[in-house]
């Protein structure tokens, strides 16, 4: 027998479109449990949220670079706070997206329906479904509706994006690279868990759990800033930018060596400094050795 299958007539009066191939509006409703539980070669809305993703970004992106006579980094900021899971199952609750997905017996028992992930999801294969059933401009609308109003009640909008506020910091090291990488996925489709951890270069600088794959990434560039937020110093744990400091260090210590050397050495010859002794107990010749050994390691770190 078929999971709860509800009329969607209404579903689509409440986002002011009606889809000429309905096939990818039920795709966009099929949740990927209900497709493995029905064996029937179903395709879960999966790949659809996958594209919905992208021509949210676009539509988002595009209409906050018109509006706005925005920095770049602000005009992130935005962005990231429109197309966030927090955001995205706001709009689908809106109208009432929940009631209208086909969920897996067991997600359905567990609360798929208000689940913020599978709303979230939800709403991007939706939008998928606009788009790739009457092209951008529809699909731009139903976006727009949703967005608009959020961004002129946009003092009263919180969102903390962890993801943002790590990568304007490794920003100021362009040589640096930070990568988000998936390292676990466990449970059920109605309980899934996801591990991230975020790489600066080829170091981990933090790790997050989560009930999604975006959920699970903000919580890893949480453990990488160090937890220090809401007004705390912000500190980077990341072991590139450690050693880079203690390189600069080194061959700091090594130039002054040197300099010191070269000092007490004129300084003999003029017959004004003793020239073997002038740090006591450490020879001038030591003292270069020391200043080489101090360079070398500049280098390699």
């Amino acid at each position: 027998m078929e999971a709860h299958v509800k009329d969607t007539a209404p579903l689509e009066e409440r986002i002011g479109y009606t889809f000429q191939n309905r096939k990818y509006l039920d795709i966009a409703l099929t949740h990927s449990s209900y497709a493995n539980e029905m064996k029937k070669n179903l395709s879960s809305n999966e790949r659809q949220e996958f594209l919905g993703d992208a021509v949210l970004s676009i539509i988002v992106s595009d209409y906050l670079f018109h509006t706005f006579h925005l920095a770049e980094g602000d005009l992130t900021k935005l962005r990231a706070a429109m197309v966030c899971e927090k955001s995205l199952c706001e709009f689908a609750r809106q109208f009432s997206l929940g009631d209208y997905l086909k969920l897996g017996r067991g997600e359905e028992m567990m609360g798929g329906r208000t689940r913020p992930s599978i709303l979230a999801d939800a709403f991007e294969a939706l939008l998928a479904a606009i788009y790739l059933d009457g092209g951008i401009e529809p699909a731009r609308r139903f976006v727009l509706g949703f967005v608009v109003d959020t961004l002129e009640h946009r003092d009263e909008f919180a969102f903390t994006d962890y993801k943002t506020m790590l990568q304007e910091i490794i920003q100021k090291n362009p040589e640096e690279r930070l990568s988000y990488v998936l390292v676990e996925e466990s449970g059920p489709d109605h309980n899934k868990s996801f591990v991230v951890e975020v790489h600066l270069n080829s170091n981990v600088i933090g790790s997050g759990r989560g009930g999604s794959k975006k959920s699970a990434e903000q919580a890893a560039a949480l453990a990488g800033l160090g937890g220090h937020l809401h007004g705390e110093p912000l500190q980077l744990l990341g072991q590139g930018l450690g050693l880079r400091l203690l390189g600069g260090l080194l061959g700091l210590a090594g130039l002054l060596l040197l300099l010191h050397g070269v000092y007490v050495l004129s300084g003999s010859q003029n017959g004004q400094l003793p020239g073997e002794q002038e740090v006591p107990g450490v020879p001038v010749g030591d003292l270069h050795h020391l200043a080489l050994l101090a360079l070398a390691a500049h280098v390699l770190l």
